[in-house]
């Protein structure tokens, strides 16, 4: 008879337990912590609510885990546990009828403020690793000002009060990685993207030196991308010539300002105890590498 008790315990126990308790990639949410890591952002935020008994969600888990990998420093991934009783009324709360329920939050349109109410968008589609980070992907908010050679011109001409970033880039199309940077420096650095081939073939003049380094830096053909930051309060331009994962990318920016979200932020530090102390350095080839 008591091992029969024992082994109900013991089998109510498991089902309890988180899924994600051990991946680094991955917050386990509750009602005290949901608003504030999926609400309190400018960044999208992939939710798995799931019960752990679910033979539907013990199956996605590990397309989960892939996704969580291949978002990481692009777009939030978190999960509740709505077999957890303190859980529950969240899971209803957000139209929880059947497991696993997989939902996109992003900030609603027009919205740049972190507090702004995010809009819930079910994900209905195919339980597979690119769809997945594809939906995702798509509603990731775009706060890159797209230039070509004109308005480029113009931007030099002006400067702005902010620091400035640009990147010239060999691509045509502005890169998640460039994306999550301008939203973790939102309100702190304006972002700018052109195409190489978009360059004016006649550089511009302005009449500040370290706009008319900037501008300069980026005459002629460019065989390889260009992340130029100029700062209005020195009047100087850094270039970056490091590696393109987020890290690097965030000290080069942290020389003239702080930013609100991703790494070195006080935000970050609140989310690594979403994570407990499952974090672990990751090698550069985990991290995304093209801006």
């Amino acid at each position: 008879m008591k091992i029969g008790l024992l082994s109900v315990a013991l089998s109510g126990l498991v089902a309890a337990q988180n899924f994600y308790d051990r991946n680094p990639q991955i917050m386990e949410l509750t009602p005290k912590t949901f608003k504030r890591a999926v609400y309190g952002t400018n960044h999208t935020t992939l939710v798995e609510f799931y019960a752990p008994w679910c033979g539907h969600c013990q199956k996605l888990k590990p397309t989960m885990e892939r996704a969580a990998r291949a978002l990481d420093g692009l777009v939030q991934v978190a999960a509740v546990n709505c077999h957890v009783e303190a859980n529950q009324q969240l899971c209803m709360k957000h139209g929880v009828e059947g497991y696993p329920t997989l939902a996109v939050f992003h900030p609603a349109a027009g919205k740049a403020g972190g507090r702004a109410r995010h809009s819930r968008e079910p994900y209905q589609g195919p339980r597979k690793l690119r769809p997945m980070v594809d939906f995702s992907l798509a509603r990731m908010r775009n706060h890159v000002r797209r230039l070509d050679g004109d308005k480029l011109r113009v931007l030099f001409e002006d400067g702005g009060s902010r620091p400035l970033a640009v990147l010239a880039s060999t691509r045509d199309r502005v890169a998640p990685l460039y994306k999550s940077m301008a939203i973790d420096w939102l309100g702190a650095v304006d972002f700018s993207f052109v195409a190489a081939a978009k360059l004016p073939k006649d550089t511009p003049v302005p009449d500040r030196p370290g706009l008319r380094s900037c501008a300069e830096h980026l005459a002629g053909n460019l065989d390889r991308s260009a992340l130029l930051l100029f700062d209005p309060k020195s009047d100087e331009c850094h270039v970056y010539s490091g590696k393109l994962t987020k890290p690097a990318v965030a000290e080069f920016l942290s020389k003239v300002a702080k930013p609100q979200e991703g790494p070195l932020s006080k935000r970050e530090r609140f989310l690594e105890t979403l994570k407990g102390s499952k974090r672990t350095r990751r090698s550069d080839d985990d991290d995304h590498d093209e801006l």
